[in-house]
């Protein structure tokens, strides 16, 4: 396993271990998005430790960010599982994508919606292209 790999299984661990797998897969496909579209970082690294774009990585306040999977009551499967997922997608092996071409996500409570997209426009109701779950995906 590659060090991005790794880094990737990490993050979508942190963002997304009580959803499902489809919505652990989108949240994987944010990732590469960004990496592959104008307007982000070119590196899965760059991509994930730019401030607040993956708040469980990069934000001081967030409690995810001093949890790791093996400080958790994750079994070994479900985090293979997650090693497995970053790896195939980075070879361009993994299922296709279901955000349908998503850069960013968000998991807000719907009565708090309205007030988030007014202050972050990129949540707009126009750009949303997916929902798995609880996580609501947005094209750029």
């Amino acid at each position: 396993m590659t060090y991005e790999e790794w880094l990737t299984a990490v993050t979508i661990w942190r963002e997304a271990r009580s959803e499902s797998n489809d919505a652990r897969l989108g949240i994987l496909w944010v990732i590469h998005n960004r990496v592959t579209s104008p307007g982000f970082r070119p590196s899965i690294m760059r991509v994930i430790a730019e401030p607040a774009a993956f708040s469980s990585m990069t934000n001081h306040g967030d409690p995810e960010t001093v949890k790791w999977p093996v400080d958790a009551p994750t079994t070994q499967a479900d985090w293979k599982a997650f090693q497995e997922c970053a790896a195939l997608v980075q070879a361009g092996l993994g299922p296709s994508d279901p955000t349908n071409s998503s850069v960013y996500y968000e998991s807000y409570p719907v009565d708090k919606l309205e007030a988030i997209r007014a202050e972050m426009p990129w949540f707009s109701a126009a750009k949303l292209a997916a929902q798995i779950g609880t996580i609501r995906f947005y094209r750029a």
